[in-house]
């Protein structure tokens, strides 16, 4: 397996490391509490952990999105390349316009979601008690979706600065960052 050396670098800000520790430290723990379950069944060890299932099954869920948070940031989604690849081969131009429309379909995906989201966090914020997790509820884990789905969103408006200064040729970030005017 070769690693893919045309890949753009990027320069990480805090918001990409964050989202990658989060992420990381997520997946690290689901699978600390699912290797705990499996050497507590496998050996019958009278541990009572009735716990460590819902939590793990939760932090599934919301790792999900921050992944796809991840896979935002680096550009790695579900993309039209065979169409761009094959169909639009050497028109730049059309090339930067589906990109532009991709990336726009995602954000409006994103912003619906968002909306749902926040309304579910509201609604099930008290809400009983979830899978024996005393202080656990839906609304908890709805914030933890919206969440990811927020750094969804910050990373596909990056996305599509970048598609859009493809498709003008120029940096048009430049007046945000220092030294832009």
């Amino acid at each position: 397996m070769e690693i893919d050396q045309t890949l753009p670098l990027k320069r990480e800000n805090v918001l990409d490391r964050a989202s990658i520790v989060v992420s990381t430290v997520m997946f690290t723990l689901l699978i600390i509490l699912v290797s705990l379950q499996v050497v507590l069944r496998t050996f019958n060890i009278p541990i009572t952990a009735t716990w460590t299932e819902p939590i793990a099954r939760y932090l599934f869920i919301v790792g999900t999105y921050f992944g796809a948070a991840v896979a935002s940031r680096n550009n790695e989604h579900v993309r039209l390349t065979l169409v761009r690849q094959k169909v639009l081969a050497g028109r730049k131009r059309a090339q930067s316009v589906l990109d532009i429309v991709t990336v726009l379909s995602v954000l409006v995906f994103v912003v619906v979601a968002i909306w749902t989201l926040y309304l579910a966090t509201i609604h099930g914020w008290d809400t009983k008690a979830l899978g024996g997790v005393t202080t656990l509820t839906a609304g908890h884990i709805y914030l933890g979706i919206l969440l990811g789905f927020g750094l969804m969103a910050v990373f596909e408006i990056q996305n599509l600065l970048a598609a859009l200064e493809n498709l003008l040729g120029r940096d048009i970030t430049a007046r945000f960052t220092r030294g832009g005017k």
